[in-house]
Order: structure tokens, then sequence, then C-alpha cells
């Protein structure tokens, strides 16, 4: 994995340019509204909407760099993790392979591997996006109004606790539909190398019946793991909800005394 740092510095430096090209859009909408309440003018609109659409088309092939470079990456490094496992299997004594049934060796080198890309793909570039925009975009409200900034984090103590929660029970289904997907595929191994055997004494309807119940609690362990992954992403936009619901109660009060101006209300909106 080390060889792979150069590419992997240079996905976060467009992560970082992605979003800090994002972090502008709230502040043009900003100045875009504050310009209409003071001196309405069509050309500086349409200056404003070319400077978001460039914006946008400059952020577009910020993201597809980003993309193409870690998640890129995350194949190659999955790629020698399953070369090297399988070298590795060669250099095993005969004993281990007695003990150690084919098909959790197939569930480690496809569902497994599968995991730890998807960890080191998707899961690394959403970890580095989200620690750079929840940090600066929290500076930069509280530049716009700490009090409002205060108020719109009202919910943010209970996050944590969600997230642990949640997190446990999803490592503790996904770890048990990890293990069923290993009995699955070791029994799939084992009828189909047999076959011969399982013809010659007619158990194909006996094979049959104890796939399928293998495979129906496949299904369940992994609707067991949906329910919950379903419950987490509500959970988070109805803590996030919470903060703008704030934001519009107190800083819709601040616009109308005039503390604080719609552009910056709008501003603050986006960034919440």
């Amino acid at each position: 994995m080390t060889k792979h740092w150069f590419g992997f510095s240079g996905s976060v430096i467009y992560i970082l340019l992605t979003d800090g090209l994002a972090l502008l859009i709230p502040w043009i909408l900003k100045q875009a509204i504050d310009s209409i309440e003071n001196l309405p003018d069509t050309t500086l609109l349409l200056r404003y909407a070319g400077f978001l659409v460039g914006i946008a088309a400059i952020q577009g092939v910020f993201r597809f760099y980003m993309r193409k470079i870690m998640i890129g990456i995350s194949r190659k490094i999955e790629y020698s993790i399953r070369t090297d496992f399988f070298s590795h299997l060669q250099k095993l004594d005969p004993s281990f392979f007695v003990n150690t049934r084919t098909g959790s060796i197939m569930a480690i080198m496809t569902n497994d591997l599968e995991a730890v890309r998807n960890f080191l793909g998707p899961g690394l570039m959403n970890l580095f996006n989200t620690i750079f925009v929840f940090f600066t975009t929290l500076i930069v409200m509280f530049m716009i109004d700490v009090k409002l900034s205060l108020y719109s984090m009202v919910a943010i103590p209970i996050l944590p606790f969600i997230v642990y929660k949640l997190s446990s029970m999803l490592y503790s289904r996904f770890k048990k539909s990890q293990e069923q997907y290993a009995s699955l595929s070791a029994r799939t191994q084992e009828s189909i190398a047999g076959i011969k055997v399982i013809k010659s004494f007619t158990r194909e309807d006996h094979e049959r019946e104890v796939f399928s119940g293998l495979n129906m609690e496949y299904i369940k362990r992994n609707l067991s793991l949906a329910k919950v992954r379903s419950i987490f992403w509500p959970a988070m936009i109805f803590i996030g909800g919470i903060g703008i619901l704030v934001v519009l109660l107190i800083g819709g009060r601040q616009v109308i005394a005039g503390t604080l101006t719609l552009g910056q209300f709008v501003q603050f909106s986006a960034y919440i």
C-alpha cells in the first residue's frame, strides 16, 4: 500500500479543491441575493450565474479525477491483496486445507476483499471529504454569526450516541452476514465438487433443501443488516433537519430584525 501514497495524496488534493469550490457556492449566492436587495442589476446577476456555472464545471472535473484516482488505487490494492493471498495459499501445508473449508477461502477472496476495497476507495474518500467539509464549514458559519452557529448545533451532542449504537449494530450484523456467505459458498463448492456422489446416492433433494436453508438464512441476515442501514441515514438527516429548523426560526427573526442580511441567511442555511 505504501507505493500508492503518492496517488492517495493526489486524490486528497482533488478532494480539497472540490470541497473548496463547493464552499464558494453559498458565498456567491449571498452576494447575488444581497445585490438584488441593494442594487438590482441584471448584468451583475448574470455574472454571478456565470460564476456558479463555471465553479460547477471545474468542480465536476476535480470530482472526476478525485474518484478516478482514489477508486482506481483501491482496485489496484484489491488486486495486490488477492494475488498475495493466492500466493500465500500455495505455500501452506496440506493440513491447512484439510481443516479449512474451501468455500470459506473463496468467500474471503471475493466478498471480504470487496469490503476492503470499498473502505480503501469510497470509504477513505468520504472520510477525508467529511473531515474537511465539517471543520471548514463550521469555521465559516462562526464567522457569519457565532450565536446562530451555536443554536444550529443544538442536536449535535445526540449524534455520537446514535452513531455509536447503530455502528455497533451494523458491525455485528455485517459480520454475521459475511459468516453466512462463507457457509453458503462452502456448501456450494462441496456440492459441485461431489456432484457425482450426490447423484449416485440420489441425494439431490436433500442437497437442494440444505442449500435453500442456507440461502434463506443469508437473505434473513442481509435483511437484518438492511434494516439497521435504513435507520442510519434517516437518523442523520433528522438531526440535520433539527439544525435547519433552528436556523429558520432564529435566523429568520434576525433577518426581520435586520441583524442578519437575507443573503447571509441563505449562505448560512446552505452551509448547515
